[in-house]
């Protein structure tokens, strides 16, 4: 069985102790990549606000940080507020 994705929680009432800062779970991705192969190494995946799509969590979708607040681009050049813990 292949782990296919692993989301970004979503942000909601009473699952604010599960979440973990964007750039942690890259680094935790990039330390998976040193592990496991390519076959077992899930898609980091962010299901944008604002009905924006899932995406791909890479490095270069982070446009710029802002106070609170990671703004991430989607592949048609959108940005995007996502709540930094």
């Amino acid at each position: 069985m292949k782990p296919y994705y692993l989301f970004q929680l979503d942000p909601a009432p009473g699952t604010s102790h599960f979440l973990v800062r964007i750039n942690r779970g890259l680094e935790i991705v990039s330390q998976l990549r040193t592990k496991l192969s390519g076959l077992a190494l899930p898609v980091y995946s962010l299901d944008l606000p604002e009905g924006g799509g899932k995406v791909a969590l890479t490095p270069d979708r982070i446009v710029r940080h802002e106070p609170g607040w990671v703004i991430l681009q989607d592949d048609a050049g959108k940005e995007y507020r996502y709540p930094e813990v």
